[in-house]
């Protein structure tokens, strides 16, 4: 099974930009739930996060970005399940091409998740 690809868009409004990533999270999470039968329950539990603003650069501009963003489900899933979920979500966001964004430096924590062991 294999998650339909999606693209990250080059965005320059943050809200634009905090609104495509919040709509791709929650299109993985829906196509995972049509997959994953087990997965479709109305308990999903959604925090958007919130957002944080760094100080004034030297023009006055200050960034932002938003943090904590999660999708939680208590599940019991078979071992096999776990590790095919984790191979789309892994093939999801790398075509979303968020691990090439200087704007989100995730590479180095991609690198982490690939090394680790699916948590069961």
């Amino acid at each position: 099974m294999k998650i339909k690809e999606k693209t990250m868009e080059k965005l320059e409004l943050f809200e634009a930009a905090s609104k495509d990533l919040l709509d791709t999270m929650q299109g993985f999470k829906d196509n995972l739930s049509i997959q994953f039968p087990l997965l479709d329950s109305d308990n999903w539990q959604y925090d958007k996060g919130s957002i944080k603003v760094c100080k004034a650069d030297e023009l006055g501009f200050k960034k932002r970005c938003r943090v904590g963003i999660s999708y939680n489900l208590k599940v019991s899933l078979l071992n096999e399940d776990a590790e095919q979920i984790w191979l789309l979500f892994k093939d999801f966001f790398w075509f979303a091409n968020l691990t090439k964004s200087k704007e989100i430096p995730i590479t180095k924590i991609w690198e982490d998740m690939s090394s680790q062991q699916v948590p069961l």
